[in-house]
């Protein structure tokens, strides 16, 4: 029973080492898309700036009648790549979310893995007191045994004896 549970709790063990190394997998991940978040907040930012300045322009060239059309088609081009990269940063955002849930699932499969090491260990001390206790058992039969035909051997010596002397 206690081999068993020693299988099982091994079993147990592979089963988390592998949860563990697709943890390790997610927060590679985690990482890159925090860079790719970053690239995606500076894009931003920058597409901010170009929209701000695409704005005074067309202010500009409207005052002066020269060129507004092409800065508000560039203007409208601009802010739909804002709106762009603002949904992209809010899919990176949750990406980073689900990847924080799967960090922590990681953390918890290590303390699982670590508890199942402990409960492997026991069980392999647990099928060792036992694995000894069975040998001496075992010894003492045996020595048992010898002496039990040794016994025999002797009465049937002495019963061959007495027959004789009959």
């Amino acid at each position: 029973d206690v081999a068993c549970q020693l299988v099982e709790t091994k079993h147990r063990l592979a089963e988390a080492e592998r949860q563990l190394v697709e943890a390790a997998d997610v927060s590679c991940q985690l990482m890159e898309t925090k860079h790719q978040l970053a690239e995606a907040e500076r894009q931003l930012a920058e597409a901010v700036v170009v929209a701000c300045q695409l704005a005074e322009r067309e202010r500009q060239l409207a005052e002066s009648g020269q060129k507004a059309e092409r800065l508000r088609v560039q203007l409208a081009e601009a802010a739909e790549v804002a709106h762009q990269l603002e949904a992209q940063q809010r899919q990176l955002a949750e990406t980073e979310r689900r990847l924080a849930e799967h960090q922590q699932s990681h953390r918890q499969l290590a303390a699982t893995a670590h508890s199942w090491e402990a409960e492997a260990a026991a069980a392999e001390a647990r099928l060792l007191q036992k694995d000894q206790v069975v040998t001496s058992h075992l010894a003492q039969i045996e020595w048992l045994t010898q002496q039990a035909a040794s016994e025999a051997s002797r009465r049937r010596t002495r019963e061959a004896a007495q027959q004789e002397e009959w």
